[in-house]
This record gives structure tokens, C-alpha cells and sequence, in this order.
């Protein structure tokens, strides 16, 4: 090799390192979110995992699970606790945990830490490559394999979080390399370290098993003739695959796990990849379907991968078809995101959108490449054998953009031998030549064009980033972005119009103002950990689906918490009951609200919450007690003094008992009072349905007939879907006026359907006649 290949190398390793660096250093600065925080992602259970071996239990003899929201859907935890075998057997393949327990004992635990040692191996990732192409192809193919993956964002954008995405790249062209050497020069120490390197692959990954099978399996066709070259070359992979993987073998031993078994995946992402009905693009795991194949194959793999396939017996085609979106997806520009966002962090940074070579010019590349490459194909038959094998393992389970992190150095390999045949060809003025291969490669361009897109605009990136920082308990760079997000909207005319996200920017400010509380408090403090609960809480009002089970969690820890640090602290027990009642749990949070009035009788919030609780149990005397206690404590809320006035004519009370509130005596069926309640109301809070529906009952009571129907004429055109209903108690409403009058009944107005709004609230029992 010459002094110029070897300075060529190192311009790829550096460049390649200094972006890597550059780029996790931007990532912690400006974004600053550490996912591993995040419990619902990867990055929390190789965090978590790796904790564990660093304090110690090297063997891992109480093996972290994860158990995210979607497998409680599938079947309980202990469940999957009998499905996994117990906590004895390793959750993934563990070097990875392992490599990150490393780092932790040896530096910190800052996820920083762990990008910038990613980084370094990224940089060696792409060096590899620049030196195996350079050996199959030539340096000129080389230089460019090595720059493209040097150049990728989406490459090296992996590097900044703990995932085992970009240890596998690395692996990949560490196996291709040795085994490459093995196979073209024979000797025993390289046959000796491609076993290794396929021991860290295993390690490393659940195929690593599978791929060195298939290999042994190639070598015995190919190598017929050649028995005892055969046996020799056999021999040795699988002597220096046991050195490696001797270790973990040895801890099943001892720990008591199968002694083979490095990994409890497997089953569950057959039937999220491959049933019936699934695109096999993202993780949306099928949980009804999923429940029943585990339930039946009891987690063996084996029959669950039977069951899966027979969910396609009605339309075999289907299957085939499932299996070529999978390979198109799987080479589509597109990133399809999981636990982290490509296209959410290069958003926001520079050093991402540096890296601008992407899958929309390195697939088509390479797959040109492959077809340039068949004339020499003994020689590139490792980088072929590997490609294929791991685009097939991929595609037999489900696409994600990390998933083929691990193909991208030998994609690379393919496309630095494109970029070489394309320049020959132009400096022999091979025009012919030149035409017709930009035929396949337009056909490769189309096909593997990105399929989305972009998803984020300033203000849609600004709220994603902010979310994820508040899950992760980075309230200061969350506010940061709230800000950001603020300002875009205040920007934004179309805002005016946007009711949905006028309501989420309602829950946003009342969280924050928990948030920002929360900071100026000590960091275990139980004051803190109240209104980190109580931000979370607010934010339920607009969170949907599992992101809606998320902050619950999220907040009933943090109540938790505070109840530990200070039992008897107010607040608390109300958010506990705020929670359950986000969640439709209403006797769990009406038990929460007596707990925190029997602490702390004074809390008019939670005298209003339980008064709403009994409202929908048409427990009206109950409630009107708790709506009386909370005004008397000076609580001002709109739809509580609607509430109050239904109830307080309702001519079921009229005989009713005065109630005691706070010392005094108040009789129950009060017209005057309902109506001052009901014009509160309407001053508070006058465009609320739960208003305009209570209070039209107390205007009509009292003789105010004509508002009495504007409010439910308003009520029907905020609700299209009840102005049959409406209409008609407009109508008895314009009687009862008429025949006071003594006048014909008039026409009812507002008989048309407007457009959709929010549901009723919950009434009264016994309204007026």
C-alpha cells in the first residue's frame, strides 16, 4: 500500500470521526434529550441493563425485561415473565450491554460519554470499509466507500444514543473483512478470526447463529471436491467462534439459563413483521392477533413463525407480497423511525444536514454495483454472501431506518465500486457503455426514492422535541423549546382557526407552570416531585393513546414520590385522583379526592372534582354539597356553578333539608341563587357545552325563556349531533312561555345542523318540567 493509499485512509477516518464528534457534541448542546430516560424505548433497556453489570452483577443474574405499554395489551407481565424463561435468561444478545457497562465503569454514565466512544467506532467503521474496498475494488472505490459512509447522516446519526445499531455495522464489516481474508488467502490465523469476528456477531445479534450455519453450509458446496481443506477452514471458524462465545455460554451455566440461549426476542416480532394485515414497515404490533399466536405456540419459535404464516392462508399472494414491500422498504430513502427521528434531530441540526449523503444515492448505487460486480463475483463473494443474508434476515422480521444500519458499509462497498466503474468508463469515453447502465440505475433511482415527505416544519419540530425532553424530565431545555414552539405560533395566522391546537397550547401552559414551580424547588424534594406530577397530569388532557399511558405513569410516580418524601402533603392524593379520572377510573379517583379532603379539608379543587364524580352518578344532593363546600372556600370555576344552578332547580329538592356548609345553613332548591350561579357561569366560562346546557335549565326555571332557548340553540350548533333533542326542548321551552303569555307557541329556532363540537356533560337528575 503507498504513502498516498495510507493518507487516503486516514482523511476518511478523520473526517469521518471529526463529524461524529461534531455531531454528538451539537446533539447534547442544543437538543440535550438523554432517551435513555425514556421507558418506553431500547435506549432505556440497554441503559438499564448495563447499570445493572456496572454495579456489579456481571453475570446478570437478574436480568432486566422490558415490558413496554404494548406488551401489557398482549398478555400481563408475568406472562412474559414465563414466555422469556425468567430473569436468567439474557433479554438480547449482550455484548452490547456489555460494551456500554464498559464505558460506564471506565469513564461515566453520561450519555455523551457513550456517543463520543459510538463515534470513535463509527469513524473505525468507515476506515474498515475504505480498506476492504480498497482490496476488492480498487483504492479509487476505496476512497469513495469510505467518504459516503463518512458523509452519511443517516449513518453516523445512531452514534449519539444507546443502541446496538451502529456496534453492528462496525461487526458487519469486521466479519467482512476477516472472512474476506479467510477466504482469499487460506491461512489459519484468518480463518481463526473470522470465527472470532462471528462470535462477536453472535454476541452482538440473535442472526449471528443463523449467518455462521448458512456460511459453513456455502463452504461445504463450494468445497466439495476439497474435504479436508473443508474440515480445516470449518474447524477453525468454529474454534474461534467458541473462544468468543465460550464466556456467555459459561454464565448460562452458572446462572442456570439454558446454556445456548443468548436472547428472549424473537417470537413476538415474527407475528409484528408478518401477519396477515400488518405492512411489516414500523413497529405496530397486531395485539390480538400477537395474544393469540403466543398463546397457542407458548413463545416457541418454531410454531409461532407456523401460526404467523397461516394468518395469510386465505391469500398466500398476500404473503409474497408483504415480503417484497418489506425488500423495497427496506432500501427506501425514507428512515422510518423507532425510539429516535432522523428527520426530527436534522431538523435542528447542522451537523446532520452535513451529512448529505443518504439512501436515496447509496441503495441505488450499490445495486448497480452488485450487477457491475458479477463479473468478479468469486472475488466480492463475502460482501454478497453478507448483504444478502442480513437485507433477507431484516426483511424477515419488520423495517425500520436502524435496522439497516448494519447492511450500510456493505451497500458502501458496492457503490465505491459504481463510482469506480462510472469513472473508468468516462475516462475511456465508454459512452455506450455509460447509457446503458443509467438504465437500471434510473430504475433503482425511482424505486428507491423516499416514500415520505419531510415530516416537520418549525413548529411541529419544536413540539415533538419539547414532548420528549418533558418525558425525560428536562424541563429547562423543554421550556426552551416551548418558547420556540410559542413564538412559530404567534407567526402563524392560521392559529386563530385551529381550535385542537388552541386546547393543546391550554394543557401546554397549564403544565408548564407546573414545570417551571417544579425548578424552583430541591431536586428530591416532595414539593418538586408534586408539580412534575402535576405538569404531567395537565398533560394528559391532550396526550393520545400509549403517549396518554406514558404521562399517567410518569405521574403517578412522581406522586408517589412525594407522598414518600411527605405523607401528608396537599396535592398530593388530588393528583393521584386527577390521574385516574384522565383514565375514566372514576371510583379510584373520587376514593383519591376523599383521601386528600380528609387531609386537607380545605381544597377547594378537589370539593369540585368529587362534586363532578357524584354528578355522574346522579348523586345530586352529594354533589351540590362538595360545589357548595369549594365556593364557599372561594373556588371561581364555570362549569361547577353550571352544575350548581341545574341542580338548584331541580324541583326533586323542593322539599329537601337545608345543608350545612361551613357553619351555615343553606336550603337546597333556590331559584335566585341558581340564576346568579347560572349568569357566574356564563361570565366564566360561557362557551363550555356543560355550561350552556346547565345553565339554559336554571334561565328557563326562572322565566327567562327566550335565553334559555339562545343558549340551547348555541348548544345544538356546537353539538350537530343532538339538535333533534334540542330542538324539541326548545320547543316545550317556547310552550310553557307561550301558555304563561298566554300566547300561541312560537317556532323553535336553530334547526339547522352547524358543525361538530364537544360531547354533553353529564346532567342532573329531575330537571325542570
Amino acid at each position: 500500500m503507498t504513502t498516498r493509499e495510507h493518507l487516503s485512509g486516514l482523511a476518511v477516518f478523520l473526517l469521518a470521526l471529526a463529524l461524529r464528534l461534531a455531531y454528538v457534541h451539537e446533539d447534547t448542546t442544543v437538543i440535550g434529550l438523554d432517551v435513555s430516560r425514556l421507558s418506553q424505548t431500547d435506549n432505556y433497556v440497554f441503559a438499564q441493563w448495563a447499570r445493572v453489570i456496572a454495579d456489579g452483577d456481571v453475570l446478570c443474574r437478574e436480568q432486566p425485561h422490558a415490558y413496554h405499554l404494548w406488551t401489557r395489551d398482549v398478555a400481563p407481565e408475568s406472562k412474559w415473565l414465563e414466555w422469556y424463561g425468567g430473569q436468567q435468561i439474557y433479554h438480547q444478545a449482550p455484548l452490547y450491554p456489555y460494551l456500554v457497562a464498559g464505558i460506564y465503569t471506565l469513564f461515566d454514565r453520561q450519555p455523551q460519554t457513550t456517543g463520543y466512544v459510538q463515534a470513535v467506532l463509527g469513524a473505525l467503521t468507515c476506515w474498515l470499509t475504505w480498506l476492504l474496498t480498497r482490496r476488492l475494488v480498487s483504492p479509487l472505490a476505496g476512497l469513495a466507500a469510505g467518504l459516503l459512509l463518512a458523509c452519511m447522516g443517516s449513518f453516523y446519526f445512531y452514534d449519539a444514543f444507546i443502541l446496538r445499531d451502529s456496534l453492528m455495522a462496525l461487526l458487519t464489516v469486521l466479519l467482512a473483512v476477516t472472512l474476506s481474508s479467510a477466504v482469499q488467502r487460506g491461512r489459519g490465523t484468518d480463518w481463526l478470526a473470522a470465527g472470532a469476528a462471528f462470535g462477536l456477531f453472535t454476541l452482538a445479534k440473535e442472526t449471528g447463529q443463523p449467518l455462521l450455519l448458512l456460511t459453513m453450509l456455502l463452504l461445504a458446496w463450494f468445497w466439495r471436491s476439497r474435504p479436508r481443506q473443508l474440515l480445516r477452514a470449518a474447524a477453525l471458524l468454529l474454534l474461534g467462534w467458541a473462544l468468543v462465545t465460550a464466556p456467555a455460554f459459561w454464565r448460562n451455566h452458572e446462572v442456570g439459563a439454558p446454556l445456548m440461549k443468548l436472547s428472549t426476542r424473537g417470537p413476538e416480532v415474527i407475528v409484528a413483521g408478518n401477519a396477515a394485515g400488518q405492512d411489516g414497515v414500523g413497529w405496530n404490533p397486531p395485539t390480538t392477533t400477537m395474544r393469540r399466536i403466543l398463546m397457542d405456540s407458548n413463545f416457541q419459535l418454531g410454531k409461532t413463525v407456523l401460526a404467523t404464516v397461516a394468518t395469510h392462508h386465505a391469500n398466500p399472494w398476500g404473503f409474497i407480497e408483504l415480503l417484497w414491500n418489506k425488500t423495497a422498504a427496506c432500501l427506501n430513502a425514507y428512515e422510518v423511525p423507532n425510539n429516535v427521528d432522523f428527520y426530527l434531530a436534522r431538523a435542528h441540526l447542522t451537523t446532520l444536514k452535513l451529512g448529505f449523503v443518504g439512501m436515496w444515492f447509496l441503495a441505488p448505487m450499490a445495486l448497480l454495483g452488485m450487477l457491475l460486480g458479477l463479473p468478479r463475483r468469486q472475488q466480492l463473494a463475502v460482501p454478497y454472501l453478507l448483504l444478502l443474508a442480513l437485507t433477507a434476515s431484516i426483511v424477515a422480521l419488520y423495517i425500520l431506518g436502524r435496522f439497516r444500519v448494519q447492511i450500510v458499509p456493505l451497500l458502501a462497498i458496492f457503490a465505491g465500486l459504481s463510482i469506480d466503474w462510472l469513472w473508468r468508463k468516462w475516462r475511456e469515453r465508454r459512452l455506450a457503455a455509460l447509457a446503458l447502465a443509467a438504465v437500471p440505475l434510473a430504475v433503482f433511482v425511482a424505486w428507491c426514492a423516499p416514500s415520505t415527505t419531510e415530516p416537520f416544519d418549525n413548529r411541529s419540530r419544536d413540539g415533538a422535541i419539547m414532548m420528549q425532553l418533558v418525558k425525560a424530565g428536562n424541563f429547562e431545555r423543554a421550556l426552551f423549546f416551548r418558547d420556540r414552539l410559542l413564538t412559530a405560533v404567534r407567526n402563524d395566522p392560521s392559529i386563530t382557526a385551529d381550535v385542537s391546537l388552541e386546547r393543546r397550547l391550554g394543557a401546554l401552559t397549564d403544565a408548564f407552570r407546573h414545570f417551571e414551580e417544579s425548578l424552583r424547588w430541591p431536586e428530591e424534594s416532595a414539593q418538586r416531585h408534586l408539580h412534575v406530577g402535576m405538569g404531567y397530569t395537565a398533560l394528559l388532557k391532550v396526550a393520545e393513546r400509549f403517549e396518554r399511558v406514558e404521562f399517567g405513569n410518569l405521574a403517578m410516580a412522581e406522586f408517589e414520590q412525594a407522598l414518600a418524601l411527605e405523607p401528608e402533603l396537599e396535592g398530593c392524593w388530588y393528583g393521584i385522583g386527577l390521574v385516574h379520572g384522565e383514565n375514566d377510573r372514576v371510583g379510584p379517583a373520587l376514593s383519591a379526592f376523599s383521601q386528600e379532603l380528609q387531609l386537607h379539608p380545605a381544597n377547594a379543587l378537589a370539593h369540585r372534582d368529587a362534586g363532578m364524580i357524584f354528578m355522574t352518578w346522579k348523586r345530586g344532593l352529594d354533589a351540590l354539597q362538595h360545589f357548595r363546600l369549594a365556593e364557599a372556600l372561594e373556588l371561581e370555576d364555570g362549569p361547577m356553578f353550571a352544575a350548581m344552578a341545574h341542580l338548584e332547580v331541580d324541583t326533586s329538592y323542593k322539599d329537601t333539608p337545608p345543608m350545612r356548609v361551613l357553619g351555615t345553613m343553606q336550603i337546597v332548591w333556590d331559584n335566585p341563587r341558581a340564576l346568579r350561579h347560572a349568569r357566574e357561569a356564563l361570565r366564566l366560562d360561557g362557551d363550555n357545552p356543560l355550561v350552556l346546557e346547565h345553565c339554559a335549565y336554571a334561565l328557563y326555571a326562572n322565566q327567562y325563556f327566550d335565553e334559555a332557548v339562545a343558549l340551547l340553540g348555541r348548544l345544538a350548533q356546537a353539538q350537530p349531533w343532538r339538535a333533534v333533542d334540542l330542538n324539541n326542548t326548545m320547543k316545550n321551552f317556547l310552550k310553557v312561555k307561550s301558555q304563561l303569555d298566554g300566547e300561541a307557541p312560537a317556532a323553535a329556532p336553530g334547526t339547522e345542523a352547524p358543525a361538530p363540537g364537544t360531547t354533553a356533560a353529564p346532567g342532573a337528575t329531575g330537571g325542570p318540567p
